[in-house]
C-alpha cells in the first residue's frame, strides 16, 4: 500500500532556520521593501505531521492516491506583508513591484557573471503562482491548517525567541 504525500510550502514555529527563509526573516524586520508578482501556498507544520502519523498508521488514506496536503493561498506581497506585520512593522511591507522584465534582465546578466542567486530558473519560480487545491486530502485524510496569518505569526514568534530578528 502506498500513499504519496505532497506538501506544499511548510510554515510554522521553527520553520525559521531553513535557508529559503532569509527573505521572510528580512520582511519579518521591515526590511524588504521589493516584492514579485507571484504566489504561494502554506500548509502548518502540525497539520502536515499530523495527517503523516495517521497515513502511516493507516487510518486514512486509499492506496495509490496522491494527496496535495496545502493550505490558504496567497500573493507573494501578501506574505511579506504579512511578515512584516507580525514582526511589528505594519507599515514596512513591500511597497516596490519589481517588473518581470527587469528582473529577467537582472538574472540573465547574473547567470553571465555565473551568480546561483539571480539565475533564469529562480526568475521562473518566483514570478509563478504556486497555487493549489487541498480538497482531496480535506475530504480523504481530514487535513486541517491554520490560516496562512497564524502560520505567519508562529513562524515570527520563533524568530523573535531565537533571536532572528
Amino acid at each position: 500500500d502506498v500513499v504519496v504525500l505532497c506538501p506544499s510550502q511548510v510554515y510554522g514555529y521553527g520553520d525559521a532556520t531553513k535557508a529559503s527563509r532569509r527573505t521572510q526573516i528580512k520582511a519579518a524586520a521591515g526590511k524588504s521593501p521589493i516584492y514579485t508578482l507571484g504566489g504561494t501556498n502554506l500548509v502548518g507544520v502540525s497539520s502536515v505531521c499530523d495527517v503523516i502519523v495517521r497515513v502511516a498508521n493507516k487510518h486514512v488514506g486509499r492506496s495509490g492516491t496522491r494527496y496535495i496536503l496545502a493550505g490558504e493561498n496567497i500573493t507573494i506581497k501578501e506574505l511579506l506583508d504579512s511578515f512584516a506585520s507580525a514582526g511589528g512593522h505594519p507599515q514596512g511591507g513591500p511597497w516596490l513591484r519589481l517588473p518581470t522584465w527587469l528582473l529577467s534582465i537582472i538574472c540573465a546578466i547574473g547567470e553571465f557573471l555565473g551568480s546561483t542567486t539571480y539565475t533564469k530558473e529562480r526568475l521562473y519560480v518566483s514570478t509563478r503562482y504556486h497555487w493549489y487545491n487541498p480538497s482531496l486530502a480535506i475530504t480523504d485524510l481530514a487535513l486541517d491548517t491554520p490560516p496562512a496569518r497564524d502560520l505567519i505569526c508562529d513562524s515570527v514568534r520563533y524568530m523573535k525567541e531565537h533571536h532572528l530578528l
